[in-house]
């Protein structure tokens, strides 16, 4: 019996930091003319990704849900919360796929196409 619970912890464990890959704040920067980040964050008490999108910029802003995620993907869809009329019902999805620790593919789809590429910000501090 304690074997199984051994393993049981073992692959929970597993499955909670294959999740952190994802983690991080993330930015097209260097890709396109941008100014947008996205921080992604996992929760491991809820087992639910957490998504944020910003810019120092533009305020429009936008809210994301996350509909499905795995270990290197995440599925999400995009409300807009723009004052502008033409874009305030637009239906928006986005696949993430982690390529690798520092790049991910990301293809929006539904009423407005594009593939574009997010890279990894290190914060860490020498």
């Amino acid at each position: 019996m304690k074997n199984k619970i051994f393993i049981l912890m073992m692959l929970v464990g597993f499955y909670a930091s294959s999740q952190e890959k994802l983690e991080g704040l993330w930015t097209t920067r260097n890709y396109t003319e941008s100014d947008w980040y996205t921080a992604i964050d996992y929760d491991k008490i809820n087992d639910k990704m957490n998504i944020v999108n910003f810019s120092f910029i533009d305020t429009t802003g936008f809210d994301e849900q996350v509909l499905y995620f795995t270990e290197k993907t995440m599925n999400t869809q995009i409300k807009n919360r723009s004052y502008k009329r033409q874009w305030n019902n637009n239906r928006l999805y986005c696949k993430y796929t982690l390529i690798n620790d520092t790049l991910i593919h990301l293809r929006y789809t539904g009423d407005f196409g594009q593939v574009v590429y997010l890279r990894k910000i290190r914060l860490d501090v020498e």
